[in-house]
């Protein structure tokens, strides 16, 4: 039997086992070139998932405009409980919006297309302003991508010049098919034109949910020089925007394992602190 925290395994001996964890596994193994033959009586193995509790987020200001972002210190697949406190003699209440799980770091982007969607489906969501970036010869676009639900490679990033239809595609790179790892994403991008989109593109016509992580997106000389920054590893993106869309629901991009908080006075929205618990698995 081998039980896990955070990845790191270790043995647990005896025939009876009880331990606090995240992971657990039940592992045979032998050494040498002799022949291991075992019986195994009926093995029962239990996982109570008890929720992680953050860190309280105490005597943090709210904003008059646009909802307060809280940054969780642990990756997770979805939220349990959170709760949000007013601090003052004030009767306020509060709303929690866009609430990103994943499990791993970096800029997270969803996107649902509901069942029954029908003719083209897409999503084209801004997460950069680049338009300060003028292409050079020999640039790349570069990231890492970390897709965990849906359909990846119906995914893309792109990078453009102009109004869409009558401009011009720097750069467009697909996510590989595979889900639940990192992979690098590495293409060549036109040169000699200012990059007024970079965007994050859903495309898929399978009904679902579409989420994906990215971090170090970039745009390089191609040797490794970076040449122009559009995500680092974590953080609100410069850009976070809708641009084009047909059929998607539930869009949502933002630092992954955060969420945004608004404290209402009645319907006017005000800046005043609060603390905040979450617990989350």
């Amino acid at each position: 039997m081998q039980g896990a925290k955070d990845g790191l395994w270790s043995y647990l001996q005896g025939l009876s086992q009880r331990a606090n964890g995240r992971f657990g596994r039940l592992k045979h193994e032998a050494t040498g070139a002799a022949t291991l033959q075992v019986i195994i009586p009926a093995q029962t193995l239990r996982v109570d998932v008890v929720p992680r509790v953050e860190p309280t987020f105490r005597n943090v200001m709210s904003l008059a405009t646009g909802g307060k972002r809280l940054q969780c210190a642990n990756v997770y697949t979805a939220y349990t409980k959170i709760n949000v406190e007013p601090i003052g003699a004030t009767p306020l209440s509060y709303s929690i919006d866009d609430p990103l799980a994943a499990p791993v770091m970096g800029l997270q982007i969803e996107a649902e297309l509901p069942a029954g969607a029908t003719g083209d489906s897409y999503s084209f969501w801004e997460i950069a302003d680049a338009t300060a970036y003028t292409t050079q010869t020999g640039d790349h676009l570069e990231a890492d991508v970390f897709p965990f639900t849906g359909d990846p490679a119906s995914q893309s990033l792109l990078l453009y010049n102009g109004a869409w239809g009558g401009g011009t595609l720097l750069a467009q790179v697909s996510l590989p098919a595979a889900l639940g790892v990192w992979s690098a994403l590495k293409v060549a991008v036109t040169a000699g034109l200012a990059v007024t989109h970079a965007a994050f593109v859903h495309d898929a016509d399978t009904p679902g949910a579409h989420k994906t992580v990215l971090k170090n997106v970039r745009i390089t000389d191609g040797a490794g020089t970076v040449r122009h920054t559009l995500y680092g590893v974590g953080g609100e993106p410069s850009r976070s925007q809708s641009w084009r869309n047909a059929a998607y629901l539930n869009r949502r991009c933002g630092p992954a394992n955060s969420l945004l908080v608004y404290l209402w006075s009645g319907t006017t929205q005000v800046a005043n602190p609060f603390n905040c618990t979450v617990e989350a698995v």
